[in-house]
C-alpha cells in the first residue's frame, strides 16, 4: 500500500466536496503517518458537512479523552488551554442529529446552526451541555464558530428554537 504524505492528502481532501471529504480523509487513514492524519482531520473538520454519518467510527477511531493536539494550530491550542476544567456548551440541531461530536461555546452560534441551508431542521432546537475539559478532543477556532469538538458533553437541558427566534418551550 502506497505511503500518502500530508500535502497529497490535502490535496486529495479537497477536491472531495463537503460531503463526501470526511469519507476522504476516513480512507485516508490506513495510508498515513497517525499524528500527520489527525492533523489532517482538524484541519478538514470545519469544511465537511456530514461529521454525524461517522460519529460512531470517529469515536472509536479517536475516542473521547482530550486534547488531541495534532487536530488543533497553536491559536487553537492556547483557546484549549485556556478553558477552565468544565464548560457549558451548546448545539443547534434537529432532534435527530442531538448525538453530534460539533458544539460551540458560543450560544447565538448555535442558535444559528438549525437555521442555516445546509443544516435545517424541520424543529429546531438548541441543547445546552456540560463537558470536563479532559474529554474535549480540540477546539476549532475557524468560521468564527468557538467549535469544540467532544464525544461526552453531558445534555443540561433542550429548547425549542421557532422560526421567529423567540423560545417556545424548555426541558432539562
Amino acid at each position: 500500500m502506497e505511503f500518502v504524505a500530508y500535502g497529497e492528502a490535502c490535496e486529495r481532501s479537497y477536491m472531495a466536496n463537503s460531503y463526501s471529504r470526511l469519507e476522504t480523509v476516513l480512507a485516508l487513514r490506513s495510508r498515513m503517518r497517525s499524528d500527520e492524519w489527525l492533523k489532517l482531520l482538524g484541519e478538514m473538520w470545519n469544511c465537511c458537512d456530514n461529521i454525524g454519518l461517522y460519529r460512531l467510527r470517529l469515536r472509536k477511531l479517536i475516542g473521547t479523552d482530550g486534547p488531541i493536539r495534532e487536530m488543533m494550530n497553536e491559536e487553537e491550542h492556547a483557546a484549549y488551554d485556556a478553558l477552565p476544567d468544565t464548560i457549558t456548551v451548546f448545539r443547534g440541531c434537529g432532534p435527530n442529529n442531538m448525538l453530534g461530536a460539533s458544539w460551540t461555546t458560543d450560544r447565538s452560534v448555535a442558535e444559528r446552526f438549525p437555521f442555516q441551508h445546509r443544516y435545517r431542521a424541520k424543529d429546531p432546537i438548541l441543547i445546552t451541555g456540560r463537558v470536563k475539559k479532559k474529554n474535549i478532543l480540540a477546539v476549532k477556532l475557524g468560521r468564527e464558530e468557538s467549535e469544540i469538538i467532544t464525544f461526552s458533553a453531558r445534555k443540561v437541558s433542550v429548547e425549542l428554537l421557532p422560526t421567529d427566534g423567540q423560545t417556545v418551550g424548555c426541558w432539562e
